[in-house]
């Protein structure tokens, strides 16, 4: 994405953060997350797109312990600067840097959108998960609000909790916990299962871009 059109969007959720409708949705949303991860006492999280470090605020609740990755090294580089008691690297996440098991929550708040195939990002969850460990994800459902980042210049890919429930249940690598439609998001709570299929697990689901 151009770094003008990066510079755009930057100014325009600044303003939306200072606008008292706005924030109050975006505190709303926020909420949703914090209510999914009560009763966690994780040791360790990973964030998956951690972007301006937005979703780290919210985590940060819960351990003190935790790596941030995201794909653009600028992107890394400017958000550490914010959080110097945390690791950061760049990294897909279809191709995540980290041993199996090792960490205990793992966070993907406003990543699947951007994602045409969720079954290797699915995968690299449940491989650096420990056998108890749990993953908070979202997903951007067709939607007004959702149409306007598509305007702002996002390439979402957007879903249906029917959409998703279909993916887990053919990958049969988590199962739903906790489960919140907002105004903006579907919020799910994913318990990692110990075991996968022999074969197969991991079906391919591809998307159209709307």
């Amino acid at each position: 994405m151009a770094r003008s059109l990066w510079n755009i969007q930057s100014t325009f959720y600044h303003l939306l953060r200072r606008n008292p409708l706005s924030a109050a949705i975006l505190r709303r949303e926020n909420e949703g997350i914090q209510s999914l991860l009560k009763d966690l006492l994780p040791g360790s999280v990973l964030d998956i797109g951690c972007g301006r470090g937005d979703s780290l605020a919210l985590l940060l609740n819960f351990t003190a312990r935790g790596v941030a990755v995201d794909h653009v090294p600028a992107m890394v580089h400017k958000t550490k600067g914010h959080y110097p008691g945390l690791k950061f690297a760049a990294a897909e996440a279809q191709l995540l840097p980290f041993r199996d098991g090792s960490f205990d929550l793992v966070s993907g708040i406003g990543v699947m959108e951007y994602l045409n195939d969720w079954s290797i990002p699915l995968q690299e969850m449940h491989r650096v998960l420990s056998p108890n460990g749990y993953a908070v994800l979202t997903l951007s459902p067709p939607g007004l609000l959702t149409y306007l980042r598509l305007f702002l210049g996002h390439r979402l890919y957007t879903s249906t909790d029917k959409d998703f429930r279909k993916t887990l249940d053919a990958s049969e690598a988590f199962s739903i916990s906790r489960h919140h439609r907002t105004l903006l998001q579907h919020q799910y709570l994913l318990k990692k299962r110990t075991e996968l299929p022999a074969a197969g697990g991991f079906q391919k689901n591809q998307r159209q871009l709307r």
